[in-house]
């Protein structure tokens, strides 16, 4: 499995992702949703498996003497791996909005705190179960589950939005008051924990769905 990771991190992990994770400095623009500085990871996502198609790149590592579930470990380690490293670089970002540039509270959507990153991770965990499990049905096309998952990452986030906006949920999620700083780390603990768990289920389903495919 180390061989695999070391060629998905070499061969399918395009330059380009590493540009778009600094978009994450789009969190520190006045009024600015926050949830477009994060989102660039699935442009990135996206871009690699277009890459990754044109390649063979799952018909190669399917010839190499590997376990065929190998492959579909290897597209959830990268996926998850531009993810998670997408939240690690907003973070800064995100501290810089909410002590500098957005002192007042975004006026366009959440503020750039720790409620914010739990979604965002629950919005990444829908992508991916969305996403990965479907891609895995042909093992090369990715166009309408990508589609679909981008959708499906967008509508869970506009829910939440509406949420916290309708309800009293905004006064203890939204801001930095060390008040109801609790709450908030309650929602990024199930996002962290939501994101494991839709990572676990995804690459059962995908792995079950993969066995099938002629390559």
């Amino acid at each position: 499995m180390k061989n695999v990771i070391y060629k998905e991190l070499k061969l399918f992990l395009s330059p380009i992702v590493y540009f778009m994770l600094i978009l994450s400095a789009l969190l520190v623009i006045p009024a600015y949703p926050s949830i477009v500085g994060v989102s660039y990871s699935l442009l990135s996502i996206n871009i690699c498996f277009s890459i990754s198609r044109a390649n063979n790149d799952n018909q190669f590592t399917a010839m190499l003497p590997v376990p065929r579930n190998y492959i579909v470990l290897g597209k959830h380690f990268s996926v998850a791996f531009i993810e998670i490293l997408q939240v690690l670089i907003a973070i800064p970002f995100a501290l810089v909005s909410v002590f500098v540039t957005n002192v007042a509270g975004n006026l366009v959507g959440i503020d750039s705190n720790m409620t914010f990153f739990g979604i965002t991770l629950i919005c990444y965990g829908v992508f991916n179960l969305i996403f990965l499990p479907w891609y895995f049905k042909t093992g090369y096309k990715a166009g309408i589950p990508m589609l679909i998952g981008v959708l499906g990452y967008f509508l869970v986030y506009v829910a939440f939005e509406l949420l916290l906006n309708f309800t009293n949920l905004k006064i203890y999620l939204d801001g930095i008051s060390a008040e109801f700083v609790g709450y908030r780390v309650i929602v990024l603990l199930s996002g962290i924990v939501f994101f494991i768990v839709s990572l676990f289920v995804s690459e059962k389903i995908s792995s079950k769905n993969f066995d099938g495919v002629v390559l």
